[in-house]
Parts: C-alpha cells; sequence; structure tokens
C-alpha cells in the first residue's frame, strides 16, 4: 500500500521540477518498496526462508518509506533508516544464514536463493555507500563515495536480478512453460553481478576518462547479456507454455 503511493508523489515532483527527487521517489519508493513487500511475503514459500512475521515487516517497511521519504526531501540521514529496515528484513529471514531452508530444496530455489543473496547484497552496499555520502555532507569530512555507484548497485545490482530471479521461476509456474536450463539461469545471475561490479568499482574508483568509458562499456556488455538470456528464456517459456509468441 505504501509502495503505491509513491508513484502519484513521484508525478507530483515531476510536475514541480524536481527530477532528482521524482526519480529517487520512484526507484526507491515505488519500485524498491514493492519489491521488499513481495519479498518479505513470499520469500518463506519461495526459497524456503524463514518467515519475518508481520511485526518485523511493519517495522522493516516503516523504517525503509521513512527513510526514503527523509532522503527524498532532503534530510540525507534517511538513507540510514532504509539500510536498517533492510538489515532487519534479512536478518529476520535469515537470507544469509546456513539453515535458511526449512525443508528440501530444489536445485531452481537454490539458484534463486544465491541469485537473491547477491542481490540484496548489492541494496546494502547502495544503501552505505549513500549512508556514509550523508556522513561526509553532514560533519564536513572527505570520503571517496560517488553517489552513481550507488544508484547504479541499486538499479543493476538489486533491482534487475530480483526480476531475473523470479522471473525465471514465476513464468514457468503461471504459463506451464518448461522450466529455464539451470545452466543458463547461472550465466543470467553471473553475467549481472559481473556487469555492476565492474560498473560500481569503475564508479568509485577509476578517475581516468578512458579506463572509465572502457568498464562502462564492459559492464553494459555483461549486462546486456544476462538481459538478452532473460529475455529469450522468457520467450522460450511463453511459447512453449500455451502463450505463442509470433
Amino acid at each position: 500500500m505504501l509502495a503505491a503511493l509513491w508513484l502519484p508523489a513521484a508525478g507530483a515532483l515531476d510536475l514541480a521540477a524536481a527530477r532528482a527527487a521524482a526519480l529517487d521517489a520512484l526507484l526507491w519508493g515505488f519500485v524498491g518498496g514493492h519489491i521488499l513487500a513481495v519479498f518479505a511475503r513470499t520469500g518463506p514459500a519461495f526459497i524456503a526462508a524463514r518467515s519475518p512475521g508481520t511485526t518485523v515487516i511493519a517495522i522493516a517497511g516503516g523504517l525503509w518509506h521513512v527513510g526514503i521519504a527523509a532522503a527524498v526531501f532532503g534530510a540525507l540521514p534517511g538513507w540510514s533508516a532504509a539500510l536498517a529496515g533492510v538489515l532487519l528484513l534479512v536478518t529476520s529471514m535469515q537470507l544469509y544464514g546456513r539453515g535458511i531452508a526449512r525443508g528440501p530444496i530444489q536445485p531452481g530455489a537454490r539458484l534463486t536463493r544465491t541469485a537473491l543473496r547477491l542481490a540484496f547484497g548489492w541494496l546494502v552496499v547502495a544503501l552505505a555507500l549513500l549512508s556514509l555520502r550523508a556522513v561526509e555532507l553532514t560533519f564536513d569530512v572527505f570520503t571517496p563515495i560517488d553517489t552513481g555507484a550507488a544508484r547504479h548497485a541499486f538499479t543493476l545490482g538489486f533491482v534487475l536480478p530480483v526480476i531475473y530471479a523470479y522471473g525465471s521461476r514465476l513464468v514457468p509456474t503461471l504459463t506451464g512453460g518448461p522450466p529455464p536450463h539451470l545452466r543458463s539461469v547461472a550465466a543470467i545471475v553471473v553475467l549481472a553481478n559481473l556487469g555492476v561490479s565492474i560498473r560500481v568499482l569503475a564508479d568509485g574508483l577509476v578517475a581516468d576518462p578512458m579506463a572509465a568509458a572502457s568498464a562502462v562499456l564492459l559492464s553494459g556488455i555483461a549486462a546486456g547479456a544476462a538481459l538478452l538470456i532473460f529475455v529469450a528464456l522468457t520467450v522460450r517459456t511463453l511459447r512453449r507454455g500455451g502463450l505463442p509468441i509470433a
């Protein structure tokens, strides 16, 4: 419910010519809020994770939305509140725990779990970078933090891989098509994380313009390849599952 409210908020901010705030509201509030809500509700069934409980979901969601709202309207320490909400959620669900599986888990679910672990790791990196940036601006200390790296960690490292992880499992279930080859899904996970790793490191560490341009190109090739494989797998599943694609 709260995540849905960010869409009209983003539209209002855009009309007010606050384009950066509108983009943050759309990506972090609307898209990110929906992803966290879906994961909190479906994670226990999807990857056999521990159920976080309604209290934890309410607190984590509150921290996320309050933090994003504060950050969107200029209170940069809000990123730290959003980070606290994410850490509370993944800790309560034991996403990184050895005993995460509460029952038998199939190879596809095991690969999905790995993809989600990596994706939430990038989300934590993104929020940590933005939180450090807030410390720099608040206390007038220097930190070599690039906000572009944080935003690429969020979009390329978190949003897209979560779509890949859920899509590769849900599309066959909903359409009755064949499940994707696990090697292809593994290739998507590897390429997506390779692409975001190169981009984030380039944003934060590479000063030479030529080297940075080369890194961006390599990152784009890896991320683009992951996207193309995912699209090809999705089309294959749809065509064989009763939803023909011309």
